[in-house]
Order: structure tokens, then sequence, then C-alpha cells
């Protein structure tokens, strides 16, 4: 039996790590050559550590969770996460609730609840009430390689389809992309459903509907983030006319945001990072909202957390990883036995090691590491 005192939150460190790219890729108008991330571990005086990972892409997550959100945590009993969520709201009230802050707060969430699980002996999906099934991963496997041609893409697409993957993401809202998005469609059967991610590369409501219209025969499973965040109204408008289903709100760091985008119906797949909206329990509520009202659900960020929170949710229906062997993430690289590892035929099942599934390996954290700090209990 664990006691209070063994409880007791001793240390947390955190650390800003960037993976340079082996192989830059084009993301829009800017050549991506390394990814960054923030990295925490929180250790109570038994020696549980509970583990998170988070894309930061530059942002000093890490110095807001060793210098606003560690303090207020320090000594006390890491069980109560919920109370100590609470600790964390009310000691930031003078900062705004969303943006870098609400991602410190998540990722401490994230870890605080893999040292419950680990505790419990059992995986978090578990935890969250979930049932052993199999579900198909959607795998993020069309962004453009530098210098590769047309033809390429489309067979590299292709081939993951002949692997077993029967969910594609795809980014892309200009000419090309259509083009690429069309003969990837006459290549592969309709049932495999593609994502395509527009990444708010459409401005002005008459360009989105003009492009809807255009992808209207391509059998989508959704059209992601087609206008910039914020858009909500113009969101609304867009949904009444496409037939193609719209998803939005993966880097909304509100829930009040991702609420709006629901209770406005301006959506058809609700995206959330739990790492960004504010933590597991703010990502379950939001699922519980979606779900009130049709709609369907889908997590972004990093696989090994994303899986936990499909496993753990009602009418989760996917995983949404990217492949090991392109450029395009590389968190894989900080951690012992990622998720990808253990893709089978394109889908998973649940994992069943104790705790939250983030396992870092930090010899690798260490060694990509730019900034580091570590806060230590009296």
């Amino acid at each position: 039996m664990v006691s209070h005192t063994d409880m007791q939150i001793a240390s947390i460190e955190a650390w800003a790590c960037e993976v340079p790219l082996a192989e830059p890729f084009p993301y829009g108008s800017s050549l991506i050559s390394a990814r960054k991330y923030t990295a925490i571990r929180v250790t109570t005086r038994s020696g549980i550590a509970g583990e998170g990972l988070t894309l930061s892409r530059g942002a000093p997550i890490d110095v807001v969770i060793l210098e606003m959100l560690a303090p207020l945590l320090i000594g006390l009993d890491a069980f109560s996460v919920t109370a100590r969520m609470d600790d964390l709201r009310n000691g930031t009230l003078a900062f705004d609730q969303e943006g870098v802050v609400t991602r410190g707060k998540s990722v401490v969430e994230f870890a605080l609840l893999d040292i419950v699980a680990q505790a419990c002996g059992v995986p978090l999906w578990r935890l969250m009430g979930g049932d052993y099934r199999r579900l198909p991963v959607l795998l993020v496997e069309g962004y453009s390689l530098d210098k590769e041609s047309e033809t390429d893409f489309v067979r590299r697409l292709c081939q993951r389809v002949d692997e077993g993957f029967s969910l594609l993401k795809l980014e892309g809202g200009d000419s090309r992309g259509f083009l690429r998005l069309e003969e990837l469609r006459r290549r592969i059967p309709d049932e495999i459903g593609i994502v395509l991610d527009v990444g708010w590369s459409w401005h002005t409501l008459r360009e989105a509907r003009n492009n809807m219209e255009r992808l209207g025969a391509l059998h989508l499973s959704w059209v992601e983030d087609p206008l910039p965040k914020g858009r909500v109204r113009d969101l609304v408008e867009l949904r009444q006319t496409s037939s193609v289903p719209i998803g939005a709100g993966d880097e909304l760091s509100s829930i009040a945001a991702t609420e709006q985008l629901i209770s406005a119906h301006a959506v058809d797949v609700v995206r959330l990072d739990a790492c960004a909206v504010g933590g597991v329990s703010e990502a379950t509520s939001a699922v519980r909202l979606a779900r009130r009202e049709g709609l369907r659900y889908s997590f972004h960020g990093t696989g090994d957390i994303n899986e936990q929170l499909a496993f753990g949710s009602p009418g989760g229906d996917h995983v949404e990883i990217f492949p090991k062997d392109r450029p395009f993430d590389r968190a894989h690289e900080l951690m012992r036995s990622p998720t990808v590892d253990r893709i089978v035929d394109g889908s998973l099942t649940p994992p069943s090691e104790p705790g939250a599934g983030v396992r870092l390996d930090l010899d690798a954290v260490e060694r990509y590491a730019d900034r580091y700090g570590k806060v230590v209990a009296a």
C-alpha cells in the first residue's frame, strides 16, 4: 500500500529538446529542418516517475513548467490529480488561461496521471474505463518530401495502403495538392479513408467554398483546418454549404474555444490535443460534448498519448500517428518502445504496460536538450 507521504512530489524536471531532421521537408512557405519538444518527468518520494512529451514548436513550455507551475506542486500529493490541477488554476489566475500556460498544465497533468496509472498497475486507457479493441491508425504520411515528384508522392502513399493502412492524412490546400489527391483517389479504393489537412491556408469563405466544391467527389473523411483559427462563424457557413465533413480544433489551448466549435455546429470532427487544450480531463470533457452532439472526434499529438485517449474514450475509432521512417515527426527518438513500433497491418491494440504510455529515453532526451531544469522538494 502506497502511503500519502510516498506519493508526495519530490522533483519536477523539464527539457526543451530540438531533434534535427536528416531530410528537411517543405510545409507551406517554410522548410522544416527540426522538430522541437518539451519533455517532463515528475518523481514521487517513493520513486514512481510520471513522464510526458509534447510538441512545443519552440514555445518555452519547459520554462512555464519549471518557473510557474512546479513551485505550486512540489511536495504535494501526486495522486490527487484534480486537486493539483485546481492548484495550478488558482495559482495562475493572473495569466491568460490558454496558450503556453495551458500547454504546460496539460503535460503536467499527463505526467501526474502516468504516476496514478503506474501506482494502480494499469494502463491509463483502462483507468479511463476503456475497452480492449483494435483500432485503425490514421497515418500522417502525406507531407511532401523535398524534390519528390508527383508520381513518387502518390506511389509512396499507395505503398502504405498495400501495407494495410486504411486511413491516410495528406497536407496541401492548393492546386498541386488537389491534383495529387485526385490521382491518389484514382489509385486506391473508395473505402480507404483520406483526411486532407489544409493548415489554415484558405483565407476567405469564398475560397474555401470553391475548394470544398472541387473536393466533393473525392470521398474524403474530412478536410482539416480549412480556415484560420477563430473564424467560427465562417466555419458554420462553410459546413452548411459543403458536402465534405470539416474537422478543426487541434491547436486550440482553451476548452471554452473547443466547446464553442461544438456548440456552434461548426465542425463534423472535433480535433483534440490533450497536451494543448488543458489535459486529459479537459479533452475527455470535450469528447463527452462531441458525442452528445453526434460528432466524431480525433486526437492530435504524440501517438503514445493519442492511443491511450482513443482506447480510453467511448466512440474512439482511430489513432493518429506519424510514421517512423519519415522525417515528419521524430518524437519516437525521445522514447523507449514508442507506439509506432506496435503497429500491425495498419492498426493497433491497446498497450498493456501500466502508466500513461510515454517512456522517455533519458539518454536521447539529454542528447537533444537545449535547456534543462529541475525543481526539488526541500
